[in-house]
């Protein structure tokens, strides 16, 4: 008796775990029917985010275009289907939102997107689940003008396979298609399409064994888009942050180029501009101190303004008064 109750525990648990993977497939018809209307919601988190979307909506405000938690644009985007589909989706709102549920569990987004998404989805869902998620089975996915389809055969009366016989597609752009003669089997066929959001999309894929209707309308809400990343400030060098006025920075590279001129053996020229670099750093260093020191007893007073013009000119950002007789030495260079 242990043997034969064992067996027919095996029995349940294989059949239930079938069960559940063939819901599974069939759900995807309707994820990605309210993925493709409404892109906020995530084919990955569709139970989660239409959970939350339900739950951040007003009550009798399921056919308005208010904004949920996390961004989401709640339902006004998939024009709901009448009174009664309405009227389903409070009853969930009352059931889900106070019982503390993270997502809708299986049954509640059966229910829930089948009141949301277009009426051909939801044919090709309810022909699939009468299958028990066999046969043909295809998806449309859309990402703004991305269009991917995908078809699979599932076994079906010991048919492991079909053979397509005709694909004909409208409202999108397929570089390559399915030919005829393509075998299905159940690792699925994918074709990447280009599309326009704004255009609706329709494929109708007929077999030696069976044949399928799939359709998708525009997008009516796209993908948020990331602001593009700003480019990156370059750090300014340490001799730039000396002009800018670090004056502890001056003098660390003053003493770093005298020393650096003592090591280098270079042509007397070579040697002469050293000494020069050694010589403006250490300039701009006296000339950062004494304008600090004038322009905090008085910002505004003659000798803060003096101080700050001969920093100008250390620097270069300023030419010095021209001397009768005499050019006037060119501006140090940055």
């Amino acid at each position: 008796m242990r043997t034969l109750a064992g067996a027919l525990m095996l029995i349940l648990c294989v059949g239930s775990a079938a069960a559940q993977e063939a819901a599974d497939r069939c759900r995807d018809i309707l994820v990605y029917a309210a993925h493709n209307i409404n892109q906020s919601f995530r084919t990955t988190n569709m139970a989660s985010d239409v959970k939350n979307a339900i739950c951040n909506t007003s009550s009798g405000s399921t056919s308005s275009n208010r904004s949920g938690s996390g961004g989401l644009v709640v339902f006004g985007a998939f024009g709901m289907k009448g009174g009664g589909a309405n009227q389903q989706i409070q009853q969930m709102q009352n059931q889900v939102c106070s019982s503390g549920q993270n997502e809708l569990n299986d049954s509640q987004l059966d229910q829930t997107l089948s009141n949301l998404v277009d009426h051909e989805s939801v044919a090709a869902w309810r022909a699939c689940m009468d299958n028990q998620g066999t046969g043909l089975i295809g998806t449309i996915e859309r990402d703004e003008d991305l269009v991917v389809l995908r078809l699979r055969w599932v076994a079906r009366f010991d048919v492991d396979r079909a053979a397509i016989q005709s694909v004909q597609v409208s409202g999108v752009e397929c570089p390559s298609i399915w030919e005829p003669g393509t075998a299905v089997g159940s690792v699925p066929l994918i074709v990447q399409c280009n599309g326009s959001r704004a255009k609706a999309v329709s494929i109708v894929v007929q077999t030696d064994r069976d044949a399928i209707r799939l359709r998708s309308p525009v997008v009516q809400v796209a993908i948020p888009q990331e602001p593009p990343a700003r480019e990156a400030t370059p750090a300014k060098s340490e001799r730039d942050r000396c002009f800018d006025g670090e004056t502890p920075l001056c003098d660390k590279l003053a003493r770093e180029n005298a020393a650096k001129c003592a090591r280098s053996g270079g042509t007397p020229v070579d040697m002469r501009m050293c000494q020069q670099e050694s010589i403006l750093l250490q300039d701009v260093s006296t000339s950062t101190t004494a304008r600090d020191r004038a322009c905090a007893v008085d910002r505004s007073g003659a000798a803060c303004r003096e101080a700050g013009e001969r920093l100008d000119i250390v620097t270069g950002r300023k030419e010095p008064p021209p001397v009768p007789g005499i050019l006037p030495p060119r501006p140090a260079a940055r």
